[in-house]
């Protein structure tokens, strides 16, 4: 059987176009190749040891294995072997053009897609980063521009949102701030850096508010730092939609290398029928069962949720419809553990409003982190 030992390069941004790429192994012979279930490498030479050929990475983003098939049907298998990062776009909180995080007051019915009227949002960042940071949100207010009144016929945004940045011991590792549903205890660990209270501000209004932010208020875990950023409808029944990003500048979107954002669940809006997001929820190793989770996803024709593993393609079945939650297990094959997967969430043809919903993940019972973009590196 052939033998894979690399691909170079091992990794390219989402529709950069094609990309020459080469794979060195052993005993190639009439080989084809193809990344995680079925994304061919056209192959223009080959030779025992050496495959040549080309990549489209016109593909979704996320962690893929690379397979070589020679012509007598024998195979091998590189676990984990070619990541794709998704199109930078620093003004979008997730790999998408058009989704929103979305917090709605508590007030809001279920059927608004909040599953619990709060959101926590960790930021992770190198020791090496420079102490100086900013965390901005934008349209930090709800009310106007990018909002969703409770009543769409004669809005009257009466809903207030509580702000709460923290760091220091606790803030990260106290075990409810890591829960797809945290409490009080979660919600309130850490060290205070700041903390707000916002309605309707017509000055922040389709604006980016900037926090700025030392490195050290992290909370020290692993060898990074890691922030929490809670958003609580305090009061009223509107929902709130903003974007968070970290920056290295206080006036642009200027990426910190090795940041990472990531939640251990998402409440998101998308805008308008067939928009779509996805996330990447982290698979420990040894985790024996993924459940997904859904609640007050939308479901008109087009709607669906999609998970890809570094090997397979996997639909998910149970979409919950307005007002309900629906879950299914998943059985990670090897090469399926240690890495993030790709979930993708795609809204319905005719979905009843804008499609607001929540998500998470459990592996063996436990919720997951869900992150931004794709990676190889677990949570702190």
């Amino acid at each position: 059987p052939p033998l894979i030992l690399a691909i170079n390069p091992n990794e390219a941004v989402q529709d950069s176009g094609d990309i020459a790429v080469a794979i060195s192994g052993q005993d190639f012979s009439g080989p084809t190749a193809w990344l995680g279930q079925n994304i061919p490498i056209a192959i223009s030479s080959a030779a025992p040891t050496l495959i040549n050929g080309t990549l489209s990475t016109n593909i979704p983003a996320g962690i893929y294995a690379l397979t070589v098939r020679n012509a007598d049907g024998q195979q091998d298998t590189l676990q984990q072997a070619f990541t794709i990062h998704p199109r930078p776009n620093p003004t979008n909180t997730f790999d998408s053009d058009v989704a929103f995080v979305t917090t709605f007051g508590p007030a809001a019915p279920p059927t608004d897609g909040d599953h619990d009227n709060v959101q926590l949002v960790f930021f992770q960042v190198p020791t090496s980063a420079p102490d100086r940071l900013y965390l901005r949100i934008f349209d930090a207010d709800t009310g106007n521009t990018h909002d969703e009144p409770d009543n769409p016929v004669l809005p009257n945004f009466d809903t207030t949102m509580v702000y709460t940045l923290r760091g220091g011991p606790g803030a990260y590792t106290t075990p409810d701030a890591r829960s797809h549903e945290p409490g009080p205890v979660g919600i309130n660990a850490g060290t205070l850096i700041t903390q707000f209270t916002l309605g309707l501000d017509l000055a922040l209004d389709d604006q980016w508010l900037t926090l700025p932010i030392s490195r050290t208020q992290g909370e020290l875990v692993g060898g990074t730092r890691v922030f929490k950023l809670a958003i609580e409808g305090a009061a009223g029944n509107d929902g709130n939609w903003y974007q968070l990003t970290l920056s290295a500048v206080p006036t642009d979107n200027v990426g910190v290398a090795g940041a990472r954002i990531f939640a251990y669940s998402w409440c998101l809006a998308l805008p308008s029928p067939n928009d779509a997001v996805a996330l990447y929820p982290y698979v420990p190793a040894g985790v024996a069962t993924v459940t997904q989770v859904n609640f007050d996803f939308d479901v008109s024709a087009g709607a669906s949720i999609t998970l890809g593993t570094p090997l397979r393609d996997l639909p998910v079945l149970g979409l919950s419809g307005n007002g309900d939650s629906a879950s299914e297990d998943f059985y990670p094959f090897a090469g399926e553990q240690a890495t993030t997967w790709s979930a993708r969430y795609v809204a319905g043809d005719n979905p009843p409003s804008r499609n607001d919903f929540s998500l998470w993940f459990l592996g063996d019972g436990t919720p997951l982190a869900i992150f931004v973009a794709p990676t190889l590196v677990g949570p702190p």
